[in-house]
């Protein structure tokens, strides 16, 4: 009886419509198939199919089984973690940022209710921007420097990444010297006309590294670009290490938290 309560969505990029085939067959394959790339809280998992007589590679994106709650929220009020991964692929690339292509996405449901969802895409083999800014002693200050300005593009163009921060980011060397940057995890952002208040451009870099002088670095740089006074720069380091403590308080606070609970 299960079967008649259950239902599946599925979205094939018009671009892409040779994928429909493997997405498709999604819910059925992922468990036994393919080879794990990351599993914690999301599941993400590589695999290799045939398309037009070639091989290719794909990666698979599960988020997790939402709570009750929120399998409410999904189901009535908002759009599912893939299909705003989905769209946002779409609309990053519009505005001239690179994010691996989106290829579709599919959800399942039981009695109405948002049970897991995929979000399936291109893969994305460059390297972390962590390696050359967060674990070097003396990080990478033109890629530092091309960061700030690439930030600075994505606000001007009204798109805040609320999960910007330096695992999410890939780097490309280009002939000249500079840095090109991919972004991936783009399930959450936000949308304005022109740039975002200052305050929430400020908040969206907070979160980029927990590094003092590699944040100060990037925020003079990206300040300078859109020609904002010192004074303004020196109150937001200051802020910066007072949200900086209050993580590390915070953090401190859910391990012993954790602990307790054991």
């Amino acid at each position: 009886m299960m079967m008649y309560f259950k239902k599946t969505t599925i979205k094939v990029s018009p671009r892409h419509p040779e994928m429909r085939d493997f997405i498709e067959r999604i819910p059925e394959v992922f468990e036994q198939e393919g080879q794990c790339v990351y599993i914690g809280r999301n599941v993400i998992k590589a695999f290799w199919i045939k398309v037009n007589g070639e091989d290719k590679e794909v990666m698979v994106k599960r988020y997790r089984q939402p709570y009750f709650v929120q399998r409410i929220h999904y189901t009535l009020f908002r759009p599912t973690k893939a299909c705003r991964a989905y769209e946002y692929s779409f609309k990053l690339q519009a505005n001239g940022f690179a994010t691996p292509e989106g290829y579709g996405y599919v959800e399942t449901r039981i009695m109405g209710l948002l049970k897991y969802c995929y979000f399936i895409s291109d893969v994305e083999h460059s390297p972390l921007l962590s390696e050359q800014l967060n674990e070097l002693k003396d990080f990478n200050k033109v890629m530092a420097s091309d960061f700030a300005r690439f930030v600075n593009r994505l606000h001007q163009k009204g798109i805040v990444d609320l999960d910007l921060n330096s695992s999410n980011i890939f780097y490309q060397i280009q002939d000249d010297g500079h840095y090109r940057f991919s972004l991936i995890d783009i399930n959450r952002m936000r949308s304005y006309k022109g740039y975002p208040p200052l305050k929430i451009c400020v908040e969206n870099l907070m979160s980029f590294t927990g590094r003092i002088d590699l944040f100060e670095f990037v925020i003079q740089q990206y300040m300078n670009v859109r020609g904002i006074n010192e004074n303004v720069i020196r109150k937001i380091l200051e802020a910066k290490k007072v949200h900086d403590r209050r993580w590390k308080h915070i953090k401190g606070f859910t391990h012993l938290f954790k602990w307790i609970r054991k």
